[in-house]
């Protein structure tokens, strides 16, 4: 069970094909972010939500966003539940639940992007090269950890020489250390070794799905609007 949640997550954080231009996609999420940061409501959530998997529907990657739902089901339970404990609130556990759908959301939209797509939207706001190469690693090895975390799960799930569910446990977290520590050591090594270019590549052309993000985008815009009006016009 613990392996197929990490499997899913291991789906989720893989590279993507989407030819979907990043720069345009990062404007998008940092738009969206600003927006329920300043419109906390249910209307807003549900609608970035609702745009983001019709977006990812049409270009066949709905799959990743169920992947993440599968894997993030248990941290939005916990938050919800916590909510609703201290607060004695339902209105805001639903709030904190379908704020974590909207960032999953976001997030399944910039992970359908391949990570070199990525790295080159970030050379192209001007980010300095070292901190854009490490954003590309960390990607690259968080998928790569959550792998190693599979295959360490499987083969002690095969060896069944422990005593119990602790021991069990307890040598999965040692191995996976070791090989946190290895895979460090190499990444640091390549890098050292080899003379990395991040040019900047050719501007890709402006299609269906940037048109579809702009369009998304005005949406949220005049419906936070419309949501901050109501809001005044109520208190009033």
């Amino acid at each position: 069970m613990i392996a197929g949640i990490f499997r899913r997550f291991e789906r989720f954080t893989s590279s993507g094909n989407d030819v979907l231009d990043a720069r345009v996609a990062m404007l998008f999420i940092l738009f969206c972010v600003v927006l329920m940061g300043f419109n906390f409501t249910l209307s807003m959530f549900t609608a970035t939500i609702l745009l983001c998997s019709l977006y990812l529907a049409l270009t066949s990657n709905l799959n990743r966003l169920i992947n993440s739902l599968y894997f993030a089901l248990p941290f939005i339970a916990f938050f919800s539940v916590s909510t609703l404990l201290l607060t004695s609130n339902a209105y805001g556990a639903m709030l904190n639940a379908l704020y974590i759908l909207s960032l999953l959301s976001l997030s399944s939209i910039m992970l359908s992007i391949p990570s070199k797509n990525i790295l080159m939207a970030l050379r192209f706001f001007r980010l300095p090269e070292r901190y854009a190469l490490m954003v590309l690693i960390a990607l690259r090895l968080v998928n790569i950890y959550t792998r190693d975390l599979i295959n360490i799960i499987e083969l002690y799930s095969v060896n069944r020489d422990y005593k119990n569910k602790l021991d069990f446990y307890r040598k999965i977290v040692k191995a996976f250390v070791s090989i946190l520590i290895l895979r460090a050591l190499s990444v640091s090594e390549a890098i050292y070794m080899r003379d990395i270019n991040l040019a900047l590549e050719r501007e890709q052309k402006f299609g269906w799905r940037e048109a579809y993000l702009i369009l998304a985008s005005a949406v949220l815009f005049c419906l936070a609007v419309f949501s901050f009006f109501l809001n005044i016009s109520i208190n009033n």
